[in-house]
């Protein structure tokens, strides 16, 4: 549960930061930087035992809610 919502929230922090650059090279450097990250870790969750990966599920979600946060607070 945890891994599909800090993929989920991944994805919308990513979407977020691509929609609001208007620089055009900038948007696919940084799709291609958030893919390479989370890619790797979807590599790495399948070897790890349950507990680990609800715990990586949760860093995934806790990194992708602080980043939004922080989005938001400092557009406002």
């Amino acid at each position: 549960m945890w891994v599909i919502v800090g993929r989920f929230l991944l994805g919308l922090l990513v979407g977020n930061l691509v929609g609001m650059t208007a620089e055009s090279v900038a948007t696919p450097l940084l799709g291609l930087l958030f893919a390479f990250i989370a890619g790797s870790v979807i590599a790495l969750l399948g070897k790890l035992p349950p507990e680990d990966r609800r715990l990586a599920g949760q860093c995934i979600a806790a990194l992708s809610l602080g980043c939004l946060s922080a989005r938001t607070a400092g557009s406002s």
